[in-house]
């Protein structure tokens, strides 16, 4: 009997020490793509607006109130998310970090899913799309990463441009195109992986939704394309940027619209520069 608790005693001992030492390599992680954004730095090159689609100048003479200086802007969400359509909507917590001069981001978010604690990172930092979740911020639950991450990623990074309208002036490298009235294409390609949305306009010349007809959905162990459409509402002024406080996305399935994110964002700060 002693052998036995002397052994219970180090299993239970070992099991404290990996839980926190997974959850330091966690935090680490996390702190560390935040500096990247924070501290990166590059020389902007304004884009003359002349070279883009008339909707986009309309746009950005609407919603740069000042054109803010910075390199990144960092926010804080609230709102509701679930996994599948049969889930109930969970609250959560975020903060994101997004850099205006390239493409990078770092979600941070936090919420409870059937009844535990779950933090999760979906970040693009320096062309490599990651994806964490881990409970209690310790034991991974889900953990991607490769072509398909990089994707998803990029679509997300240009989709939440209405967020940090500045970085079109200050990223060249993405293409713009007009497609109809009110609508246009934003590409975006890194290490031969291309993503593009499509930006819909309302009639005050605000982005009212982004629209992807095949972004990579995780789907149990296989992966799918589904169209996902973004909702953008309630504008106002920010830092001397005209920004959409509120925010649903949805997958369109062939069961219907699938809402599993609805968030509003709260402090917005924008920094560096």
């Amino acid at each position: 009997m002693k052998i036995f608790g002397i052994i219970s005693f180090l299993v239970i001992l070992i099991s404290v020490a990996f839980f926190f030492f997974e959850k330091y390599n966690f935090d680490t992680w996390l702190e560390a793509g935040q500096k990247e954004i924070t501290s990166h730095q590059v020389p902007t090159n304004k884009k003359p607006t002349a070279n883009l689609p008339p909707l986009l100048i309309n746009y950005l003479k609407k919603v740069l109130v000042k054109v803010p200086a910075g390199s990144f802007v960092t926010f804080t969400q609230t709102g509701h998310f679930r996994m599948k359509p049969n889930d109930k909507l969970s609250p959560f917590s975020a903060k994101q970090y997004a850099s205006t001069i390239s493409p990078m981001f770092s979600w941070i978010a936090n919420m409870t899913l059937n009844g535990l604690s779950v933090s999760v990172c979906d970040r693009l930092i320096n062309n490599k799309g990651e994806l964490q979740a881990r409970l209690f911020s310790a034991i991974t639950v889900a953990k991607g990463s490769g072509s398909n991450f990089l994707r998803g990623e990029l679509l997300r990074y240009l989709a939440e441009l209405p967020w940090y309208p500045m970085a079109i002036l200050s990223q060249p490298e993405i293409k713009w195109k007009s497609v109809s009235p009110n609508k246009i294409t934003g590409t975006l390609s890194v290490n031969k992986v291309t993503a593009t949305v499509e930006y819909r306009f309302d009639n005050n010349g605000l982005i009212q939704s982004i629209y992807v007809p095949n972004r990579e959905r995780i789907n149990g162990d296989h992966v799918d394309l589904k169209p996902w459409l973004g909702e953008f509402s309630e504008y106002e002024e920010k830092n001397g940027i005209l920004i959409p406080v509120r925010g649903q996305v949805s997958w369109l399935l062939e069961t219907g619209k699938f809402i599993y994110f609805d968030g509003r964002i709260d402090n917005y700060q924008i920094s560096g520069g």
